[in-house]
């Protein structure tokens, strides 16, 4: 049984995880990318500060392509901008259904490695981050984009989380109308996101 006692604002954690490779500050970088302003960029250390980079690069390769305008334009007519979170989580959520597909390691162990490493970057936290990222921990949110359960609960959760979205049973029913069509878009533009942007090891910065 999946608990969902506190859920997460809608982001790819699981997605940026994964392109960045086995770098240690490259991942953390990508994890951490979201929370850090400029002040903050500029005291991180190079190979964290080349991670935020990666996960900025990602997202606007992310943002325009083509197949990602078109599964947001599936939910846009009902949820109008909160379609790109939308389809940030259900996206997450085919990276980790599918997950042996992509990765040697299982999902728990990968999920477990991330924390472990984060555990010991916890210095470079912003207060909000080390908040979420104690949530992210403790109810398992990387392994448990898999379920499709949690993705339903996550987006019924954000309506208590934004009074402005109103709209989660709609979602609901729009995204398992077209669940087969946005999990086709899926593996099409992740293919190619992975050919642009999944770090080789050999490459990455130390």
């Amino acid at each position: 049984m999946v608990e969902f006692m506190y859920l997460h604002p809608a982001m790819n954690f699981l997605a940026h995880a994964y392109l960045a490779g086995s770098n240690p500050g490259l991942i953390v970088g990508n994890m951490l990318a979201d929370s850090v302003n400029k002040a903050l960029y500029e005291q991180l250390p190079p190979n964290i500060r080349a991670g935020v980079n990666h996960h900025r690069q990602i997202d606007l390769f992310t943002d325009t392509h083509p197949l990602i305008r078109s599964s947001r334009k599936i939910f846009f007519p009902h949820i109008r901008h909160y379609a790109a979170v939308i389809v940030d989580v259900i996206f997450d959520h085919y990276l980790a259904k599918n997950w042996n597909e992509y990765h040697p390691q299982s999902l728990h162990e990968f999920e477990q490695s991330i924390y472990t490493l984060l555990d010991q970057y916890a210095a470079y936290f912003s207060e909000k981050y080390a908040f979420m990222y104690s949530r992210m921990k403790a109810h398992r949110w990387l392994y448990n984009y898999q379920y499709y359960e949690y993705i339903q609960q996550t987006i019924r959760n954000l309506s208590h989380r934004s009074p402005d979205f109103k709209s989660a049973e709609i979602t609901l029913q729009v995204f398992e109308t077209n669940y087969s069509l946005l999990e086709k878009n899926f593996v099409i533009f992740f293919d190619a996101l992975c050919r642009s942007y999944k770090m080789n090891p050999k490459l990455s910065v130390k």
